[in-house]
């Protein structure tokens, strides 16, 4: 006999609880789910870096590496989790990520625009 559960929208912060607590540790031991959804093949190079900033620490999320490429200074995938929806604070810290880890790619999750 076969059962069938129930499909129903939750808040993602219901499952996951804090982004950098459960979230980012969810999506770092799941990187096969995102290289899934965005075709590009990527390993954990670690998580929640980081990145010291003029004013202040900041830490990225993922880092993660291009599994196809072989030079590991032209791999390099910063990815920002975000529970929330989108907005311009994000954004520029993932501009930010790309630019102090010279990255080739970035991966946003947010819940939406």
């Amino acid at each position: 006999m076969v059962e069938f559960g129930e499909l129903r929208n939750v808040d993602l912060r219901e499952v996951w609880g804090y982004e950098d607590l459960n979230f980012t540790t969810w999506l770092a031991e799941n990187l096969d789910r995102l290289s899934e959804v965005t075709q590009v093949p990527i390993e954990l190079e670690e998580w929640e870096e980081n990145v010291a900033g003029r004013f202040a620490d900041r830490f990225v999320d993922i880092v993660a590496r291009i599994a196809i490429n072989d030079d590991p200074n032209d791999n390099l995938v910063v990815i920002e989790n975000h529970l929330g929806y989108s907005d311009h604070t994000h954004l520029g810290q993932i501009l930010d990520y790309l630019s102090s880890r010279q990255a080739k790619m970035a991966v946003w999750v947010a819940r939406g625009v």
